[in-house]
């Protein structure tokens, strides 16, 4: 740690956290790739003005978050150790929560998540469920901050993440783009191009 705190002391404009278990996330999502973790916690403070910005002003109520249970994580671990959580995204109601208040509500939850050395050594996997979700929803939608909240999970927060598991609807099927044996199933690799027949 005190790596870390000789480096920062060279930084400007941050007053940075030196408290060891918040460096360790950073070492910990990052499999102590000291190098690595130290540009992603300078991400991370490069991240808190965007959320200041897309928060400020942001109100919830208590009975509007106990209400709003779209969100959480299984009590048992995955096969690899990480946790299971599931988002399901046709519980929000809009009407009743904004769309900046689930993203701040999903950043939270994240945070509390990353509580456990454990979650933060193995990281999550994700199930996004979208049944029950309602297209009028997406009017709700803010891309700005899906973009900026998206980028920020992936290289600001010390978050690993394993898997994302995506269950939209039954005429909608998601393919790993490196492998179309899966895309096969569905359609015959005769007909498709020779980029899609190949495996």
């Amino acid at each position: 740690m005190l790596f870390y705190k000789l480096i920062f002391s060279e930084l400007e404009d941050i007053e940075p956290c030196l408290d060891e278990c918040f460096l360790l996330k950073f070492l910990r999502a990052e499999s102590f790739d000291s190098v690595k973790a130290f540009e992603r916690i300078k991400r991370y403070y490069g991240m808190q003005e965007d959320v200041i910005k897309i928060f400020r002003g942001n109100s919830i109520s208590i009975p509007a978050v106990r209400s709003s249970e779209y969100f959480w994580a299984f009590p048992y671990r995955n096969v690899d150790n990480s946790v299971l959580v599931v988002s399901r995204m046709g519980v929000p109601d809009f009407s009743k929560i904004s769309f900046d208040d689930k993203c701040y509500l999903d950043l939270l939850f994240i945070d509390h998540i990353l509580k456990n050395p454990l979650t933060q050594m193995c990281g999550v996997s994700f199930v996004i469920d979208w049944s029950g979700f309602k297209l009028s929803s997406f009017l709700a939608f803010r891309p700005v901050t899906i973009f900026k909240l998206f980028n920020h999970t992936l290289n600001s927060i010390p978050l690993r993440i394993k898997e994302i598991h995506i269950d939209l609807r039954e005429k909608i099927s998601f393919h790993p783009n490196d492998d179309w044996k899966s895309l096969h199933g569905f359609i015959s690799p005769q007909i498709l191009s020779e980029e899609y027949a190949e495996t």
